[in-house]
């Protein structure tokens, strides 16, 4: 599988809900189908409480990866328009299915000569009240200003090497990816 390390890429989790991406890079499609055969077991598990997961899928025609939509507090989910492989119909797909939840919707618009593949590259939110941004790439500054109190300010070369690109598990604990260079 050419990618499958990137799997934030394939799916984005709200809630008890899994939401499917259409990559649209081709050869990278074939990351969702070797995820399918973990699917039904997925499926079949339950949480303490013997809630299970649901699943959505977007219709094909619009294509979005995961790595430009990321729920934040239990109350907004970020999406990043503006880099060519997410489209802005997305935005309407979301607030249909989770506004009715109670979520709120937020579009970072990035700026389109940003050289990033998605969102997680120039903005990525750590814990509640604290975002690593390379702000040269955000278009509505002003809406990140309003949430966090706390800005990781990234220089061009932390950007260029991927400083915004961090997996956060919880409001305590990050994973980043070793930059060999």
């Amino acid at each position: 599988i050419l990618r499958l390390i990137a799997i934030r890429d394939v799916a984005v989790v709200i809630g008890y809900t899994v939401v499917f991406a259409n990559m649209a890079v081709k050869n990278r499609k074939r990351e969702i189908t070797a995820l399918e055969l973990v699917w039904d077991e997925i499926a079949c598990a339950k949480d303490a409480n013997g809630v299970r997961p649901n699943f959505l899928t977007v219709p094909e025609e619009i294509k979005w990866e995961g790595a430009d939509v990321f729920p934040h507090d239990g109350k907004r989910i970020f999406i990043g328009i503006g880099l060519e492989r997410t489209d802005r119909r997305i935005v309407d797909f979301f607030k249909k299915h989770f506004e009715p939840k109670g979520w709120t919707i937020e579009v970072i618009e990035i700026n389109t000569s940003t050289p990033a593949t998605h969102m997680d590259m120039v903005f990525k939110a750590l814990g509640k009240d604290i975002a690593v941004i390379y702000p040269p790439a955000i278009e509505n500054m002003d809406l990140i200003n309003g949430y966090f109190s706390r800005l990781i300010i990234l220089t061009e070369e932390e950007f260029e090497h991927g400083g915004a690109n961090i997996f956060c598990l919880n409001d305590h604990a990050v994973m980043v990816a070793d930059d060999p260079s």
